[in-house]
């Protein structure tokens, strides 16, 4: 049987997929199998998967569904190969619907929240396996390095920025009614904890008589323009409140919130390989939270890896789980008195060694790699039962 596990990445930002891709393929390196990361965007890509294919692959896997519609002579290559796909889904599938309703019964959806399952179903409708997927949390190698107390970051929130003025500018060239709808969902979510648009929507479609249901492509880019919009006022929000503190902001897109004689420093992105290194240096790791209610978002976990107390807007799940770590600590991000609750709990009394332990444990119990793995490996064991339903098809002679 084939050894080897390839993972896909494409380009992002900061290299993330392929830093991630990397470190969990290495967890399982010692149980004898090859592994390999490849990338669509390397010139050797193609020659480099035809001698995988030809040798023989387990499965593959993507995040995102990078890789999941590759295709040879206009076939699914999983399907042609009759090699399992899983697609690693963690954002919402309005933001690329096509990599969530791929035609081949070889490639899986694996989503690691249910609130993108949930959405899946009701509006993508794909024929493929869907499933739920743990969420896994690599140990942060440097969590030891340095003691909380002579940590020298004192705040650090890494976040790409963006103006949501200049998002809410386009939509002056939306139809008349479509800009009220978005004007309208603004307004209901500017005062919302993190959690999911589409209810908010469909009801702000509802009051202005529209029904976008029979036209998905509509609803899914005007749930994209939300969902963008939101996010970049929470995080601007967040940033806003950190100036005047002894925090470092760490990525691109902050210029609509610098000014002169901020406290707050402004450093350019980094490459994703060495936020465990900064995460380990810090104190106290800031973050704003997506549009979702049903889990965790990672970089919190990364946080309580890292050793690190965590101060983010809270969601459902939040409020109901991770509200019991006493190195967790929630904030009203649309509070006008953000700035002074940020800065009493940058005063307040230092954390307990104990208290950092169970933060980590509770990320290292819950979030374990090898589980998420193990789970993609299950999910590959049903693709390959493929070729035994062709009899079982409804349009089957």
């Amino acid at each position: 049987m084939a050894q080897t596990i390839v993972a896909l990445v494409g380009e992002n930002a900061n290299g993330i997929l392929e830093c991630q891709s990397q470190r969990f393929l290495e967890l399982i390196r010692p149980l004898g199998l090859e592994v390999c990361v490849l990338s669509l965007h390397d010139p050797e890509f193609p020659r480099r998967l035809t001698a995988l294919l030809e040798s023989g692959i387990a499965f593959g896997w993507g995040y995102a569904g990078i890789g999941a519609r590759l295709a040879t002579n206009d076939k699914n290559i999983w399907s042609h190969f009759q090699i399992p796909f899983i697609s690693v889904l963690a954002d919402a599938p309005y933001a690329l619907p096509r990599n969530h309703h791929v035609g081949s019964d070889w490639v899986i959806n694996g989503y690691i929240y249910r609130d993108w399952l949930d959405l899946q179903r009701l509006h993508v409708r794909s024929g493929q396996v869907s499933a739920m997927l743990p969420m896994g949390v690599i140990a942060n190698p440097d969590r030891h390095r340095t003691p909380w107390s002579e940590r020298p970051t004192r705040l650090l929130f890494v976040k790409t920025g963006c103006d949501p003025e200049r998002l809410r500018a386009r939509w002056q060239s939306w139809p008349i009614r479509l800009r009220h709808v978005l004007e309208d969902c603004a307004t209901a979510l500017a005062l919302a904890p993190p959690g999911p648009i589409l209810a908010v929507v469909q009801d702000c479609l509802l009051a202005h008589g529209l029904i976008l249901e029979g036209s998905r492509p509509l609803l899914f880019r005007l749930l994209n323009e939300v969902d963008l919009y939101v996010r970049a006022l929470r995080a601007t929000a967040m940033a806003r409140a950190l100036l005047d503190l002894p925090a470092d902001i760490v990525g691109s897109g902050w210029e609509h919130v610098q000014r002169p004689g901020a406290r707050a420093r402004f450093h350019p992105s980094v490459p994703a390989g060495e936020l465990d290194a900064r995460y380990a240096q810090a104190q106290i790791l800031v973050n704003t939270t997506p549009n979702f209610a049903t889990g965790a978002h990672e970089r919190v976990l990364r946080g309580f890896a890292a050793r690190a107390c965590v101060i983010s807007d809270e969601n459902a799940f939040a409020a109901s789980v991770l509200s019991q770590l006493p190195t967790h600590h929630a904030v009203d991000w649309s509070a006008a008195d953000l700035p002074d609750r940020l800065a009493s709990l940058l005063d307040g009394a230092a954390p307990e060694e104990g208290e950092l332990d169970q933060a980590e444990q509770f990320t290292a119990s819950h979030y374990d790699p090898s589980l998420f793995l193990a789970r993609m490996a299950e999910l590959a064991q049903i693709a390959r039962l493929t070729p035994t339903l062709s009899g079982f098809a409804l349009d089957a002679a």
